[in-house]
Order: C-alpha cells, then sequence, then structure tokens
C-alpha cells in the first residue's frame, strides 16, 4: 500500500525534465557523469568535491542512472521515487519492530511518504543524495535494531557498514550516533529517563564510539569540500548572533510547516536579521517544548525522544554554520521531520488509549490530513515539472514581499545579492520561455529582471534576440549595444553580431 500510494503520486515526474539549479552540475554538464559507471569514474567520486561535497556513492548513482537509462530525465526522477517508497517503507518496518505498534508507525510512514516538504528531495534529481543517503539511514535504523536483539559484533559491524554508506552519500547523517542513543531511550528502553545515571551511559556511548569518529571523519571532510567550494563565504557576512537567531525562527518555520505546509519553494530568502519579536518568539517555543517533553519524559518518552530527534537532526543544516545564502530549505525536513511524525502519531495512540470514544473523530482527522497532504504534493508536484514551472512558484510565492522579507539592518551588500538572485531567476525563466518561442512572455521576464539588475548583458542581449527574431533590426542594433558596454570583453563577438544586423537591415 505504501509503495503503491508514493507511485500514484510521483508518477507523473516520469515526464519532468532536468532542472538548471545543480542539474547540469551532478548530471547534465558532468563530464565524468556522462560516461555512466567506469572505473576511472568511480576514483574520481572517491576523491572528488566537487558541488561542494564529499558523496562519492551519490555520484555512482548517478553514473548508473546515466549507464541504465542514458539521459532520459524520467527514470533518473523514477529512482529517486524509488528510494523514497522504500525509505516509507523501512521507517515503518523499524517502527513496528521495536514497538508493536502498526498502525502509529503506518501513519508516520504515510506523513513521510506525503509530506509536501519532501516534494523537493524526491523530484530534483540533484537531490538524490537526500533520498540515498535516507535510505542507508533506515537500513542503519532497521540494523540496530538487530544488533539491540542479538548484542554480537557482526550485528554492529552492520550498522557501521550502513553509517558509512550513509555518510558517502551525504554528510547529514553526521548526527546518527547520537539519534541511536535517543533510540536507547525510546523505543529500545536500554537507557530510562527517570533513574538517569552515567554509568549507564557511558557503556551505551563506548559501543558507539566506530560509529562517532566515522561521523567526524567525514564533518572534516565536508568542512574542508564546503570551505574549498565556497559555500562557507556567505555566512561570514552574518554575526554567530545572527545566525543563532536563524536557527531558532528556522526551528519554528519548519515546525509551522508540518502542521500548515503551503508557501513551499525551492528557495527561502535569508533575511540577513531577523525582526526581534520573531527571535523571541522562536527562542520561547524552542525553550517551551523541550521543557515539556522534559516533564513528560516518564509517562510519554517518545515526546521527547521524537523532539530531540528532530533538534539534533536539524543541527548540521539549521545555520550556526551558514552553507549557502537560502533561510530555510524543505529539503533540510526529509530526515527530520520523522521526529515530529512520531510524536503526532503516538501522542494521537495515547489519546486513543485514554479516551477510547475520540477513536472515530481522530480517523477521520487524521484520514482528511493524509487525503489533504496527497493533493497539497500533487499540486506542489508540478511546479518541479521543468525551469518555467519551478521559477513561476518561485516569484509567485516570494516576488510580492521578497524585498519586504530583508529588515532595515540588512547591509546594502546584502539587499543588492538579493535583487540580483531576483533578476537571475526572472532571466533564467526567460530564457525557458524562448525555448519555446514564446516571446511576449520572455520579454516581460526580461523586463523585470532589468528592474531588479540592469547591468546583466545576458538580459539585454535576450532582448535583442527577440528583436531580432521580429524583423526589429534597429531595435536589436541599439540592444546589442548596451550589452556590449556592459561586457567589454565580449565586445569583438558582439561588434560580429551588430555588423550581421546592420546588413540585414541595409538589405531590408
Amino acid at each position: 500500500m505504501l509503495i503503491a500510494v508514493t507511485g500514484i503520486l510521483y508518477w507523473p515526474v516520469i515526464e519532468y525534465e532536468f532542472l538548471f539549479l545543480d542539474d547540469p552540475a551532478y548530471v547534465v554538464e558532468n563530464e565524468h557523469v556522462l560516461k555512466g559507471l567506469t572505473l576511472d569514474g568511480i576514483f574520481w567520486a572517491l576523491g572528488s568535491m566537487q558541488v561542494g561535497n564529499w558523496h562519492p556513492l551519490t555520484w555512482i548513482s548517478h553514473m548508473l542512472d546515466v549507464e541504465w537509462f542514458g539521459m532520459s530525465s524520467g527514470y533518473h526522477h523514477l529512482t529517486n521515487v524509488f528510494f523514497h517508497a522504500a525509505n516509507g517503507v523501512l521507517l515503518v518496518l523499524f517502527l513496528s519492530r521495536a514497538t508493536g505498534a502498526v498502525y502509529p508507525s503506518l501513519l508516520v510512514g504515510l506523513l513521510f511518504l506525503l509530506h509536501p516538504a519532501h516534494i523537493e528531495s524526491v523530484a530534483w534529481v540533484s537531490e538524490r543524495k537526500d533520498v540515498l543517503s535516507t535510505f542507508f539511514f533506515m537500513l542503519v535504523l532497521n540494523s540496530y535494531l538487530g544488533y539491540f536483539r542479538k548484542r554480537t559484533a557482526q550485528s554492529l559491524l552492520l550498522v557501521c557498514l550502513f553509517l558509512l554508506l550513509g555518510l558517502m552519500s551525504k554528510a547529514m547523517l553526521v548526527t546518527v550516533p547520537v539519534i541511536l542513543l535517543l533510540l536507547d531511550i525510546w523505543p529500545l528502553k536500554r537507557l530510562s529517563l527517570s533513574d538517569f545515571s552515567f554509568s549507564a551511559l557511558i557503556p551505551l556511548v563506548k559501543e558507539k564510539l566506530l560509529l562517532f569518529a566515522l561521523a567526524l571523519l567525514v564533518v572534516v571532510l565536508t568542512y574542508l569540500a564546503q570551505h574549498g567550494g565556497g559555500a562557507m563565504h556567505f555566512g561570514e557576512t552574518f554575526t554567530l548572533l545572527d545566525r543563532l537567531a536563524n536557527a531558532f525562527v528556522s526551528v519554528s518555520r519548519y515546525f509551522l510547516k508540518f502542521f500548515y505546509p503551503v508557501d513551499l519553494a525551492v528557495f527561502y530568502p535569508h533575511p540577513g536579521k531577523w525582526p526581534l519579536p520573531a527571535v523571541s518568539f522562536s527562542v520561547v517555543f524552542v525553550f517551551g517544548v523541550t521543557l515539556l517533553t522534559i516533564w513528560q519524559a516518564n509517562k510519554r518518552p517518545y515526546l521527547i525522544a521524537g523532539w530531540m530527534f528532530f533538534l539534533v537532526t536539524l543541527m548540521p543544516v539549521i545555520g550556526i554554520v551558514q552553507i549557502g545564502a537560502q533561510s530555510i530549505a524543505d529539503r533540510y525536513t526529509y530526515i527530520p521531520y520523522v521526529g515530529i511524525f512520531i510524536m503526532f502519531a503516538w501522542g494521537l495512540h495515547d489519546i486513543v488509549d485514554e479516551k477510547k470514544h475520540w477513536l472515530e473523530p481522530l480517523v477521520a482527522v487524521v484520514l482528511l490530513m493524509i487525503i489533504s497532504h496527497f493533493l497539497l504534493s500533487s499540486q506542489y508536484l508540478r511546479t518541479w515539472r521543468n525551469d518555467t514551472t519551478l521559477l513561476e512558484n518561485q516569484l509567485d510565492v516570494f516576488e510580492s514581499h521578497y524585498l519586504d522579507v530583508l529588515t532595515p539592518a540588512a547591509t546594502e551588500d546584502y539587499l543588492q545579492r538579493v535583487r540580483h538572485r531576483l533578476a537571475l531567476s526572472y532571466l533564467n525563466e526567460a530564457l525557458s520561455l524562448l525555448k519555446s518561442s514564446e516571446f511576449i512572455s520572455a520579454r516581460n521576464k526580461l523586463l523585470k529582471s532589468i528592474s531588479y539588475n540592469e547591468k546583466d548583458y545576458r538580459s539585454w542581449q535576450s532582448l535583442a534576440t527577440i528583436e531580432l527574431r521580429k524583423g526589429n533590426y534597429s531595435e536589436a542594433e541599439l540592444l546589442l549595444l548596451k550589452a556590449a558596454s556592459l561586457a567589454p570583453t565580449l565586445k569583438p563577438l558582439f561588434d560580429h553580431d551588430i555588423e550581421l544586423i546592420r546588413k540585414l537591415k541595409n538589405k531590408q
């Protein structure tokens, strides 16, 4: 049933295209990946820190896609769907085997598979690292359950192997050793919070020392990759206090998006500095929920396990170490939301246990939630069809208040970066429209791009192309002259094109 529901929701991706965001670097223009699976390609993947990451298994999975499917983008998307469905099934298997509670486990699996915030991780080929690393994460959970029951060295080595494979797919799994300690609290109940002692904790930490060592090694490799790739340059413009404020606000935003997953987009602009009321509310919220889960730890241990699961798995991407220009990203919820799903599902399970007459209304609420998630996901999935639909959604969500979200404390340099990002979004959308010969729409997008950044020669050059195709040679010449003035190094090329236009104009 889980596989069928996932297949029905995501089947349209068979017709989806590669996107201009990251897909060229990962697949479309990557000379190593385009050769398919080769020995040289495997050695390159093991040593590569391209795109600011060390994830050799992710590279190899893309190579296998090219080997099997060529450049048929739909099948590359379906590979992501396959891993997503497998992740949901493995999650349900782990929870149901560890707790014996089938229905809450099934609800967690359905929410995981259908939540709109997970669309980005599945419908974007470049996010293969998300679904692939989570596949190994789910195998870690299930193999750890096996170790819990057998307590053999071989079963612990299997846990280490799956973690290593996961870390070779995406570094976000560096928190796994801590997550396994949380599982020791709930659902495995190896560590009691009511009579907690360090003497009971130390053996549980010692058995995971190899896991911690693997995680530490990948932390170092990732830092070197991100720093070398320039991904951390943007974060250096914010103070530590700014980044801490964004971290607290991000937690509350992610929590809200679990219940109200609307206005989703591929990029959420970082405001530079959050207003004090937003930061204050978020700090109170985070500490309030944390204290609530501690208060209920003995009676409802799944609350503190789920909440800490959510917080701990978010830590690598919460923005304390700022990577990139975003404030939050839907893809970052792919694993962390499992903690919120657990809190929600087992919370409902407890309510039904205590108040039997609430069963039918709660079942109705759950069914309504699942149906609404399916419909919202189906609608949002369409925005990932191609570059044009993705950018249209981005601008629909953020254009009207893109600059408004920036506080007066934001520097002019940062404001300029945001304007340039907007301009680039419009330019890319226009170029996509030009491919389809939609000249009127493309022209409107180019004018928008110029309104945010009039110094990008590509917008003027594209306008000239439109006028040239319409036979307006004088206008095309003026626009190319403008483009040439903005790109002096390309002047010889522009001079050649301008000369051709003048010849055409004379013939006319």
